[in-house]
Formats: structure tokens, C-alpha cells, sequence
């Protein structure tokens, strides 16, 4: 089993802005689907809270970008050292005088990270999936989701010895986690997965 989570779709969750946007969403970055990195000074360091929310889950997005808690950041790091790209981002009130919390109610004081996930693996079994096919004018064409409870099965071949991808080509916009990683982050209680868009996929 795998699971996916799209953090762009925001439900109940805070919510929170780069202060000043985000200006490394340009060109300089965005050509095609192919995996990129970033320039730590294209990414703001700031975020305020522009909700009436005062706990920040462990897993929350910033500007719609999965961002997570140092803790969590720990366990992707021992699974994956090395691989994905963290940044740091400290979050603020809209209010100077309110106090952020975490989860457990101590005082949010460190950053958390905006994750960039560096491994892009398209795994998709479309035969077996509920999905829609969009063709492009050349390449390979882009593969969604159908509707909100559609079947997605993997390969299982091609995602063996991964525990965090993205799509490239299929389903670009989700974030997958190995059912090892999903363990490690049930066993630690981490909050905020709920709140997202997300559902489990059968491995092949």
C-alpha cells in the first residue's frame, strides 16, 4: 500500500502565506514537470498565519507547499538522508501579541521546513486506475485522478526502495508516501495529514 496527499487542496487547516508570496514560482524553475531545485534565496523565510488558527499541525502548507515540523523532517531525513530538499520557514501571527502553539500546546518557537521533494516517479497502472488521459501536443500525456474516489493502483517495481515521490507526467500534483513511511508517521502521531486531500493505492 501507498498514500497520497495533495496539499493544495486546503481544508480546515490554517492558513498560511509566504509573506511576500512566493517569487521562486517562475520560469526559472517551472520548465516542464522534471524534478528542480531551489536557490535557498529565491525562499522566503517568513510566513504569517492569515487565519484565526492558533495550533499549526505537524504537516501544514504554506502558499499550498507541503511544509512540515522539525520532528517530521527527522524521520524523512533517516529514511531518505540526503534526497529531499528542506527550508526553513518561521511562522508568525497575523497578530504580534497572539502565541502560535503546537500540537501538544508548547509555544511554536523554531521553524518548520518547506519540503521539495526531489524524487519525481510516474507508477501509475492507468489499465487498473481510475484516471483520465490528457493528451499533449508532444510527449508523454498528463494523467489525473477521475473524480474524488477513484482507484489508483502502482507499480510496484517502480517505486520499490522509495518512501517520498511526486508524480511527474501522473498525478503531478499529489505526494506519495511508502507504507513504511505512513508508519513512522502514525507511530509518531503526527497531525495534519487529515486535513488534506489524500487516499491509498494499491502496489502491484
Amino acid at each position: 500500500m501507498a498514500y497520497y496527499f495533495d496539499f493544495s487542496f486546503d481544508r480546515i487547516v490554517p492558513g498560511i502565506g509566504f509573506v511576500g508570496g512566493f517569487p521562486a514560482r517562475n520560469e526559472k524553475y517551472y520548465k516542464g514537470y522534471e524534478v528542480y531545485h531551489y536557490d535557498p534565496a529565491d525562499i522566503p523565510t517568513e510566513a504569517v498565519v492569515r487565519s484565526s488558527h492558533k495550533i499549526i499541525p505537524d504537516f501544514v502548507p504554506i502558499s499550498g507547499i507541503m511544509s512540515v515540523c522539525p520532528e517530521v523532517r527527522e524521520v524523512i531525513e533517516e529514511m531518505e538522508p540526503g534526497v529531499h530538499e528542506f527550508f526553513p520557514v518561521h511562522i508568525r501571527p497575523k497578530t504580534p501579541s497572539k502565541v502560535l502553539l503546537r500540537r501538544d500546546k508548547r509555544p511554536l518557537a523554531g521553524p518548520y521546513y518547506m519540503l521539495n521533494v526531489q524524487t519525481a516517479i510516474d507508477a501509475v497502472c492507468i489499465e487498473r486506475s481510475d484516471v483520465d488521459i490528457h493528451p499533449v501536443k508532444s510527449g508523454l500525456p498528463f494523467v489525473s485522478r477521475r473524480g474524488m474516489r477513484g482507484k489508483i493502483v502502482l507499480y510496484g517495481d517502480k517505486i520499490s526502495g522509495h518512501h517520498l515521490w511526486r508524480g511527474r507526467m501522473q498525478l503531478t500534483q499529489f505526494r506519495f508516501f511508502s507504507d513504511v513511511l505512513m508508519k513512522k508517521i502514525e507511530t509518531g502521531k503526527f497531525n495534519g495529514l487529515e486535513f488534506t486531500y489524500f487516499g491509498s493505492a494499491e502496489i502491484l
